[in-house]
């Protein structure tokens, strides 16, 4: 059963039209309350289960939010990007190329993930971060200031990335933990989709 439906309100952005929603069923994992005015998605492929996505934030293209994540505040998630599980996106936080952000990971305050990186488990990543590329982030790990992640780096455990590190050396710093093995992996056909532990 859908939770919510179309204010008849639109707004163009980026080139497209998108439509606000409105909270017809509660959700009490996220205490949203009916009435409560949500977001914007462009279509009703954007936004499913428990997910909501509310106050300013914009979900589009073939963007989907799902399960019991949500997306607040002026946060974007566009392209192909996956937000899902009790994952949050909130401050002005962005989520696009085909990322997948999961679990109870939190993306925040500017931060950026984008391409095909995989956020799970209680990972944050915000400030001016840009996590991009291949990169994983899992575990408790944390990225933040004005770090720039990306190529295959794997940050996981308790690390915290932060700073004006940039891609080389941050890959450089971590390569011991490349051969760690996570749950934040595509699916065994190599098609982008949850990790096996989501399906």
């Amino acid at each position: 059963m859908r939770r919510w439906e179309f204010t008849g309100e639109t707004k163009e952005f980026r080139g497209r039209v998108l439509k606000q929603i409105r909270c017809v069923v509660a959700y009490e994992v996220n205490g949203i309350e009916v009435g409560e005015i949500g977001g914007w998605i462009e279509k009703e492929g954007n936004l499913s289960n428990n997910a909501w996505v509310g106050d300013n934030a914009c979900v589009y293209d073939n963007a989907c939010v799902y399960d019991n994540a949500c997306v607040y505040d002026h946060a974007k998630v566009y392209d192909n990007a996956r937000v899902f599980g009790r994952a949050q996106i909130f401050g002005r936080g962005q989520v696009y190329g085909r990322a997948q952000v999961y679990g109870r990971a939190l993306i925040y305050g500017d931060a950026q993930v984008s391409d095909n990186t995989y956020i799970c488990d209680n990972s944050h990543i915000c400030d001016n971060a840009w996590v991009s590329g291949n990169a994983q982030v899992y575990d408790n790990a944390c990225v933040g200031g004005d770090a720039c992640v990306g190529y295959n780096a794997r940050i996981s455990g308790n690390d915290h990335v932060d700073g004006n590190a940039h891609g080389k050396k941050i890959c450089a710093e971590i390569a011991k933990l490349s051969e760690k093995h996570s749950d934040c992996e595509s699916d065994d056909d190599g098609d982008f989709g949850p990790s096996s532990s989501f399906k």
